[in-house]
């Protein structure tokens, strides 16, 4: 089972002593982070990691090592999570095997990507629906590129107000869960 866990985190704030309530290894991480934006992602989807390792394992008091692109814990290798974040958007997927989760925001930046994904017979419709399939279809890549090449994708969409979102997650577990809190 995969469990995936998001926030909007556009209300949160970010704080020294907030920093400073994080796992030592995540902590130094985020304060090389100059960014205001990405230091308020960072520090929230590590909360968010936090509390999906409480719920689906019992336990948050793992050790983590960061090999300069991702985290993982290593002191207990069915452990496994994949984290993104993507403006006001943070998530955590977790599960006891390999997972990969992306989310990102609905935005033109993504019409430059439409060569990369091989999906050039978009220009029938419409950019607003160009954006949204350019965006999942990214996601998904995305969320392969991190579950190590697994074979099961489920996405949901998320509305902000501001922003469309899609949060896709990649593995080769069957049932997938998306779970909305609040942080």
């Amino acid at each position: 089972m995969v469990k995936v866990y998001y926030a909007n985190i556009e209300n949160n704030t970010c704080d020294e002593q907030l920093i400073k309530s994080l796992n030592p290894v995540r902590a130094k991480y985020v304060e090389s982070i100059t960014n205001c934006d990405r230091k308020k992602q960072s520090v929230w989807v590590w909360k968010l990691l936090e509390f999906a390792l409480n719920d689906y394992f019992g336990r948050n008091d793992y050790n983590f090592s960061f090999n300069g692109s991702y985290f993982c814990v290593i002191d207990d290798s069915n452990v496994n999570f994949s984290l993104t974040h993507s403006k006001n958007i943070v998530a955590v997927a977790v599960s006891k095997y390999g997972v990969g989760v992306d989310v990102e925001a609905c935005t033109e930046k993504v019409l430059k990507l439409k060569k990369h994904l091989n999906m050039n017979n978009l220009k029938q419709i419409d950019d607003k629906t160009q954006i949204c399939e350019l965006t999942l279809e990214w996601t998904k890549k995305e969320s392969l590129l991190k579950a190590k090449n697994a074979k099961n994708f489920k996405y949901v969409k998320i509305n902000d107000m501001k922003n469309d979102y899609f949060l896709t997650v990649c593995s080769d577990e069957d049932y997938i869960e998306f779970i909305k809190i609040e942080l």
